[in-house]
């Protein structure tokens, strides 16, 4: 009988060792510093930057009293393509590949539109405040005509980054 007690807590005993503690979770979770970093999806920092240039322009025509800007696909795929070109080309201009101004490269639709360029800034909110210094720059972005707004920003081979706002109303 003592045997079989002993046997028993014995049994009992290495059993307790070798059950999971509690709370149990059927794996341990990697720490993270043992695996790399996922992104749930790629993301695009210009994306970023393009809804932080709209909120400062939209933050600065509050402070006038004028209505905000909404993005347009139009505008954006204009204002993208020229910081591209400028990006390419290594040089600030308002004409693109073939001479072509801001007013012949966007839609039809706009009886206004303005753009603002820069390059050479370290960040977006320098380039802004450049552009407020400048009367033709800052007229484009208290424009009380204009409703809608295109972002575009690229990088030269240097990492130099070149900013495209184009207005439109």
């Amino acid at each position: 009988m003592r045997y079989l007690i002993a046997l028993l807590i014995a049994v009992i005993f290495v059993g307790c060792q070798n059950s999971p503690q509690y709370p149990y979770y059927p794996y341990e979770p990697p720490r993270p510093h043992e695996r790399p970093y996922e992104r749930p999806y790629e993301w695009d920092y210009r994306e970023v930057e393009r809804e932080f240039v709209i909120g400062e322009h939209n933050n600065i025509r509050v402070r006038k009293h004028l209505g905000t800007v909404r993005a347009d696909s139009g505008l954006t795929r204009a204002a993208q393509e020229q910081a591209e070109w400028m990006a390419r080309i290594q040089t600030l201009t308002h004409r693109d590949a073939a001479g072509a101004v801001v007013s012949d490269r966007v839609s039809r639709q706009w009886r206004h539109v303005g753009e603002n360029i820069a390059f050479g800034y370290d960040n977006v909110r320098d380039a802004i405040e450049a552009w407020m210094r400048s009367p033709d720059h800052h007229r484009n972005i208290v424009g009380p005509h204009y409703t809608h707004i295109g972002v575009g920003m690229a990088e030269d081979v240097n990492g130099v980054r070149y900013w495209c706002v184009i207005f439109g109303g």
